[in-house]
């Protein structure tokens, strides 16, 4: 899987998918509009989304967050995995906060340079997500995956080819604020 690699960014606030750091300049190439982010379910209990990210600067990951879309439901589950799918870090909670950003405490977990996954993750299938509805092959060129039945998230991540049509609004945050 290739995506662009960066040099000497420097230190980052906050990652996420639409980060160039991620899948953003792909996803921007093609005519994608983040501004058109709205809240809209999930689809399928337990299913995660693998999102891939390139850290060129090492840096230490100290929460997560996701966008929580109108009504909570279900539980959410974070994650980071390394490029071979081996996870480094999960936390999940009960959404909370409905069109609300909802941060979740993780271990710090310091990345070297090198590539990553973020995983996002819900037991419901209404779980509402801030997201950009995108059904452009794009998605799948720039190596986002999926697993059904992956809740929690598992220990070694089996991915699949995406077959959803949708980039949720997640991420990163190296700080200790959003």
């Amino acid at each position: 899987m290739m995506i662009p690699q960066f040099k000497n960014v420097g230190p980052l606030p906050v990652l996420t998918p639409f980060s160039i750091e991620s899948i953003g300049s792909i996803l921007d190439a093609t005519g994608f509009d983040l501004s058109i982010a709205a809240s809209a379910t999930w689809g399928t209990a337990n299913m995660v989304l693998y999102v891939p990210f390139n850290i060129t600067t090492p840096d230490t990951v100290k929460k997560m967050f996701v966008m929580n879309g109108t009504t909570p439901s279900g539980v959410t589950h974070v994650g980071i995995y390394t490029e071979d799918f081996t996870r480094m870090v999960m936390a999940s909670a009960t959404q909370a906060g409905g069109t609300a950003i909802q941060t979740f405490d993780i271990a710090d977990t310091f990345l070297g340079v090198g590539t990553y996954y973020m995983a996002l993750a819900s037991t419901s299938s209404t779980f509402p997500v801030f997201r950009v509805s995108f059904s452009h092959p794009a998605i799948r060129i720039a190596g986002i995956y999926q697993q059904l039945t992956a809740v929690p998230l598992p220990a070694i991540g089996t991915p699949a080819i995406m077959a959803q049509g949708f980039v949720p609004v997640f991420g990163l945050v190296f700080g200790d604020t959003i």
